[in-house]
């Protein structure tokens, strides 16, 4: 947890300088209009590396004791627009129409804010790159406590490639991917352990080639853990 947070605070102060070098070249610093074209690109894959680099260390605080200590009231509408900002301001993003259906009386529940965050932007990223070479560009988001029992739902529909059949049971499996050459495979593992440690679940339902839809069902009640 000590080696995570040193890490996470050069990373913070990186991605703030890359934020604001991002907002001066909108606002026409560079004059040359190759060469500012040149730094926006370069300044959106710096802060994207980043973002994977804030991620893999996200993964490892998951592991540290103090990980479920810091449950409290959690506004799981909240978790997602945040979780959405660390895409909406990446240019690698904004060709995307992303709809939120948030229902405006959630009522809270009790968890940890920082690791469900983490694991609602697992599953946006994941929704992100199955659309990603393959023509989809919609993503919808909806929340609301229609489950059963009155159960906290969160969905996240994507319009990509969709899951190879027989696969759904693999893709919260530590280390599988089917990216090849990216990504650890971690995501959606950690983000299934962290809904499972607040006593909810995630259901997949997907078709090859028609898109997914990962859906949250968290208690409303307390947690486990």
């Amino acid at each position: 947890a000590g080696i995570v947070h040193q890490i996470n605070n050069p990373l913070a102060t990186m991605t703030l300088c890359i934020e604001s070098l991002l907002r001066e070249i909108k606002r026409g610093a560079i004059d040359d209009e190759k060469l500012n074209h040149k730094f926006d690109d370069y300044l959106n894959t710096v802060y994207a590396e980043i973002f994977r680099c804030k991620k893999i260390a996200g993964n490892l605080s998951y592991f540290s004791k103090s990980a479920a200590r810091d449950r409290g009231a959690t506004d799981v509408n909240e978790l997602i627009t945040d979780a959405l900002e660390l895409f909406t301001a990446q240019s690698r993003y904004a060709g995307y129409m992303v709809t939120t259906e948030l229902q405006k009386d959630l009522p809270p529940i009790t968890a940890s804010s920082r690791l469900l965050k983490q694991a609602f932007a697992s599953i946006i990223m994941n929704a992100f790159e199955a659309m990603e070479g393959t023509g989809g560009r919609a993503l919808i988001i909806t929340t609301s406590n229609a489950g059963e029992d009155g159960a906290l739902v969160v969905g996240v529909t994507d319009t990509g490639c969709g899951i190879e059949e027989g696969t759904e049971e693999k893709i919260f499996a530590p280390f599988f991917t089917t990216k090849s050459g990216e990504g650890a495979g971690l995501g959606l593992s950690i983000a299934g352990r962290i809904v499972t440690d607040h006593g909810g679940r995630i259901e997949v339902r997907s078709e090859k080639g028609q898109g997914a839809t990962f859906t949250v069902i968290l208690p409303l009640e307390g947690s486990a853990g």
